[in-house]
């Protein structure tokens, strides 16, 4: 729903529906993961009540590039989103509510047992907080303008035959942006994935469609430029040769 609204036209909001069925696995069950996210305690969607947790992203700039490129081809266009939603989670990992409500709980426990412990001259200690971890908050801005600013998949895809690459790049505790970058800079200089992470948008860097998805996809044609080798690659079988 909140990528169809994104879409605002009709003849948009069609393709980004028929794209979502025809994507791989993998990125659906990633954009429905993080879209589903508000990032607010026990707050979650009537159709996912389990998916709960924090940061959740605002992807700056979504609805512009979703509908800039869905006309060139919807099913690409739904995987580069899900790439940035991808990154972003290695960037900042998701904290379970359950997990946090844990650590408030030891916390009030261990400011009790300062005021209330035994006088033996021991200190207790108390467990740090998973809120004082950078990204921890309830919200995080990604901001995709240079993503935006292509007017096509084929301009997004193209930048590593230019010799650079998509990278997301830490801004802040709460911001990130999609940038390119030399791709030497990126494969030798050693870093850390809170600094920056790479996006796998190329040529040929995984398949976008669903196997189990016959015909053509939602923006039609057979098939995407992103399109390339699949995992689930068939063995071909030379036939039998009967003398």
């Amino acid at each position: 729903m909140r990528l169809v609204v994104q879409a605002q036209m009709p003849a948009e909001q069609e393709k980004v529906r028929g794209a979502f069925a025809a994507i791989g696995s993998e990125a659906r069950r990633t954009l429905v993961q993080e879209m589903s996210l508000s990032g607010i305690e026990n707050e979650a969607f009537e159709r996912t009540p389990s998916l709960l947790g924090r940061p959740a992203f605002l992807v700056y700039y979504s609805p512009a590039f979703l509908r800039s490129c869905v006309r060139d081809d919807p099913q690409a266009t739904l995987c580069i989103l899900a790439e940035v939603y991808r990154a972003a989670r290695l960037m900042f990992p998701r904290v379970d509510q359950k997990m946090e409500h844990r650590s408030a709980e030891d916390r009030r426990t261990g400011e009790a047992g300062d005021h209330f412990g035994p006088a033996t001259g021991n200190t207790a200690t108390t467990s740090s907080s998973s809120n004082d971890n950078a990204g921890s908050g309830s919200g995080v801005t990604i901001f995709i303008d240079q993503l935006k600013a292509r007017t096509s998949v084929s301009q997004i895809l193209g930048e590593a035959e230019n010799g650079r690459c998509w990278v997301l790049v830490r801004k802040g505790t709460t911001e990130a942006s999609v940038e390119t970058m030399e791709l030497g800079n990126v494969a030798f200089q050693p870093t850390q994935l809170s600094e920056y992470v790479l996006l796998r948008l190329w040529r040929g860097a995984f398949a976008i469609s669903d196997p189990n998805v016959h015909g053509r996809g939602a923006g039609g044609s057979d098939r995407s430029v992103l399109t390339a080798l699949s995992v689930r690659t068939a063995v071909r079988r030379r036939p039998t040769v009967h003398k």
